[in-house]
């Protein structure tokens, strides 16, 4: 699988990091790259558990040095440029054309830039 897709990290524990203690976080992270890392795969990307900006806290200050290239946080929407790598928004596939949930004049309000 991790030929054809990115398989990327969520933690070990699956905490919200942001209400841990920055040791404790970034053996969260630690350990679940290791993990990975133990079956052949190096993970560029993470997934925030439950990624609200408090739930993730300052982790996202040293991802990097773990070898991440990206990572993905639960807020919705657009991302208009990418200075910021490690705190990207993602789209709810069930928002956009095609989707379960899909509103016209909602994902014309939703492509605004902010």
């Amino acid at each position: 699988m991790n030929q054809i897709h990115e398989i990327g990290s969520h933690s070990h524990d699956h905490l919200p990091l942001g209400n841990l203690e920055d040791k404790e976080a970034r053996r969260q992270i630690e350990l679940s790259r290791n993990k990975l890392l133990s079956l052949g795969i190096k993970p560029r990307a993470f997934s925030y558990p439950y990624g609200s900006k408090e739930a993730i806290g300052n982790s996202y200050q040293w991802l990097s040095q773990f070898g991440f290239n990206f990572a993905l946080t639960m807020e919705r929407g657009i991302n208009i440029d990418f200075k910021n790598p490690l705190l990207l928004k993602r789209c709810d596939n069930n928002d956009v054309p095609g989707g379960k949930h899909y509103d016209q004049a909602l994902f014309e309000n939703f492509l605004k830039y902010e």
